[in-house]
């Protein structure tokens, strides 16, 4: 694993750690052109792989409380 991808995994835990508001809320930050803290570290190749993953997992929640 290379640093860079070390970085982006480990943001990523960090982000998801503050629940799903706080991943939502990230991802909009991302979307607008900001810079989250837990982001600001992150080159912009970096960033937009974060935004990517994090909608990814927030597909799959997403998916998950439609069927209850």
């Amino acid at each position: 694993m290379t640093e860079n991808r070390e970085s982006v995994s480990s943001c990523i835990d960090d982000i998801c750690q503050l629940g799903c508001d706080g991943v939502r809320s990230t991802i909009s930050a991302i979307e607008s052109g900001e810079k989250p803290e837990l982001v600001s570290s992150l080159n912009s190749d970096d960033r937009a792989s974060v935004l990517v993953e994090l909608k990814e997992i927030m597909a799959v929640y997403d998916a998950e409380s439609e069927q209850k």
